[in-house]
């Protein structure tokens, strides 16, 4: 499956969070910074500070069979007349040729066919026709109003659960008036803003047996704005 979207509409975190729904574990590979398909089949053993590839590791360090692979921003895989990013992926998608894929590393034959594979794109004409096919393309829209105040709760209870002691200093529910203010945001814009708010309800109402969050608490972030940085002597 291959999930396309502009930034930051939560489509890793859907991949992250399926794996957890599953039980299962999941292999993120960040195609951006990759720069050729040995990173994903391994090289020869010949070069120098050679290795196993991605693929290869993970079928060895995971606890299961059939992981779950995600290609995050598969459509930035590095390509040019020496190296293709995208090779290896031409026989790991196909579970017939999945079934021998070797790592040129290691030189044996692996059952690779049980990979269950996940890709992130935000630009599909960059992706070679023959890798486009061999995926199930979902197309990730912008939410509207009403489903990013669902998504500001769902972030909002993700935070209290990843944090100890959270669920117990802060209300559980997030007040309608701050999620109209955080709507507009992309859920990764839409999580750093309730962090903010979070740490300055935190600090300005420490005393409180249950904090809840404010429209002010968000309003009061830092905005970005560029500084020039120097070193002293």
């Amino acid at each position: 499956m291959l999930l396309d979207g502009p930034p930051g509409v939560g489509k890793t975190c859907f991949a992250q969070a399926l794996a957890r729904l599953l039980g299962n574990e999941l292999a993120l590979i960040n195609c951006s910074s990759m720069t050729a398909g040995f990173v994903l089949a391994g090289n020869s053993p010949s070069w120098a500070e050679s290795r196993p590839g991605k693929v290869f590791e993970t079928l060895c360090k995971s606890r299961f069979g059939n992981p779950i692979v995600l290609l995050d921003e598969v459509d930035k895989l590095s390509t040019d007349r020496h190296f293709d990013g995208y090779g290896p992926l031409h026989q790991l998608l196909e579970p017939d040729t999945a079934k021998a894929f070797v790592d040129e590393h290691i030189g044996v034959s692996v059952d690779a066919s049980h990979i269950v594979w996940l890709a992130t794109a935000n630009n599909l004409v960059k992706l070679p026709e023959p890798i486009l096919s061999r995926f199930d393309v979902v197309s990730i829209a912008a939410p509207d109003r009403k489903q990013s105040a669902a998504i500001a709760q769902s972030v909002y209870s993700n935070l209290l659960e990843d944090n100890a002691g959270w669920q117990r200093a802060f209300d559980s529910r997030l007040p309608k008036a701050v999620s109209e203010v955080v709507a507009g945001m992309t859920p990764r814009e839409m999580r750093q803003a309730l962090l903010d708010a979070m740490g300055n309800a935190a600090l300005s109402r420490a005393g409180q047996r249950r904090i809840r969050l404010h429209v002010a608490d968000v309003e009061a972030r830092p905005k970005a704005v560029g500084q020039p940085m120097g070193f002293l002597s």
